[in-house]
């Protein structure tokens, strides 16, 4: 399976980002701040750690390409959902999601979710012979995380809570 869909990713990752690809709009159409300048500084940071320049084209295809390798993990999951549900859904299936990292991390093991698959949703569909009304919302990757991999060492800066919450006093 796995081989199939890098193969698939191989034939469609020359469009990066791929046209039509996205069945289910997973980004905005159009970045805006702050969330430009995160996803920037984002990128910047892990490039910068996995020693990838900017403008590396094929180190960085090598390096997306790995999401589709399931960063070499044990165990890959694919999720799909039916494009016709509302955004009511997205909300039930985070949770979902959140629910199963949290129980395999009970059990020991790491968990890597992957939204790089929505990108190449019409690609890959036809691996997992799919219903046409389904549509890849992401992968998760299941296994022990390496600890001294570049990747994994390094920290995002992240809006502090309080600036994010906000309690109200009755």
């Amino acid at each position: 399976m796995v081989d199939a869909v890098t193969q698939a990713y191989d034939l469609r990752s020359q469009d990066v980002p791929p046209e039509g690809g996205i069945a289910t709009a997973y980004y905005p159409e159009q970045w805006f701040e702050p969330y430009l300048e995160r996803r920037r500084q984002n990128g910047r940071v892990l490039y910068e750690a996995l020693g990838i320049a900017r403008g590396e084209q094929e180190a960085m295809r090598r390096q997306h390409r790995r999401n589709f390798e399931f960063f070499g993990a044990p165990v890959g999951m694919l999720f799909t959902m039916d494009r016709r549900l509302g955004g009511g859904s997205f909300l039930d299936y985070g949770i979902y999601l959140q629910t199963l990292m949290l129980a395999a991390k009970s059990r020991g093991w790491d968990t890597c979710p992957q939204a790089a698959w929505n990108l190449f949703d019409d690609a890959i569909r036809p691996v997992l012979r799919t219903a046409q009304n389904e549509s890849v919302l992401c992968g998760l990757a299941i296994g022990r995380a390496d600890t001294t991999a570049p990747e994994n060492c390094i920290r995002i800066t992240r809006r502090p809570v309080k600036d994010i919450v906000h309690v109200l006093d009755s």
